[in-house]
């Protein structure tokens, strides 16, 4: 784990809404669609996935911590070329 984000951070973004450098996907997004997001940042400055909240901004929530984090690990190696490596930034809040 790198680190944990503070919930007021999250809650900031989420107010602020996506913009070049956030996007917020649903945890069933297509694993083409999350590739896309992933290169998209790899080919830019970078950038900031965050799963379980709709594009609108609200709080989905994940069925399945580590089935997630998981899921994204494979996107990031297997749909991403060169193959990315994914940063799990925390699952709770400080």
């Amino acid at each position: 784990m790198v680190g944990l984000m503070e919930k007021r951070d999250l809650l900031a973004m989420l107010l602020k809404g996506e913009d070049s450098f956030t996007e917020f996907k649903d945890e069933k997004v297509h694993p083409d669609d999350l590739a896309a997001e992933m290169v998209a940042f790899s080919n830019t400055e970078g950038g900031t996935l965050v799963i379980g909240v709709s594009d609108k901004g609200e709080i989905l929530g994940l069925t399945d911590w580590d089935k997630t984090m998981q899921h994204l690990d494979n996107v990031a190696s297997q749909n991403c070329e060169p193959g990315r490596r994914f940063l799990d930034f925390g699952q709770a809040f400080n």
